[in-house]
């Protein structure tokens, strides 16, 4: 944290807005590093915990807003669970993930759900 943040948070400004700002530009690419960390690690335990999870209550009011069979790209598609969710309902839906360990737990469950 720079030393501007550290001397704005001392002095106890209401400035949450600024204060989180100074936090989140200290912490943006080590939170990114951990996140990685994270999913590279226990790819196989989120896979497992996520993706038999109901979802549908929060699919419908996005795929209201997409409109009827239009394509989906999930970025960031982690067990694929939603992709999975968007084709079993007609969409032309894709998921990509930074995290190799989830492409190959996704890519899986697509071969066996085939």
């Amino acid at each position: 944290m720079s030393q501007w943040c550290t001397t704005l948070q001392a002095k106890g400004h209401a400035m949450q807005t600024t204060i989180d700002s100074c936090r989140s530009s200290r912490t943006a690419a080590q939170g990114a590093a951990e996140t990685d960390r994270y999913y590279r690690e226990n790819a196989q335990s989120y896979f497992d915990r996520t993706f038999g999870l109901p979802m549908e209550h929060l699919y419908r009011p996005f795929l209201a807003a997409v409109g009827e069979g239009r394509r989906i790209l999930d970025v960031g598609c982690g067990s694929g669970r939603d992709v999975k969710a968007f084709r079993a309902l007609g969409y032309d839906a894709y998921g990509i993930d930074p995290s190799p360990e989830l492409v190959v737990s996704d890519r899986r469950n697509q071969a066996l759900s085939q």
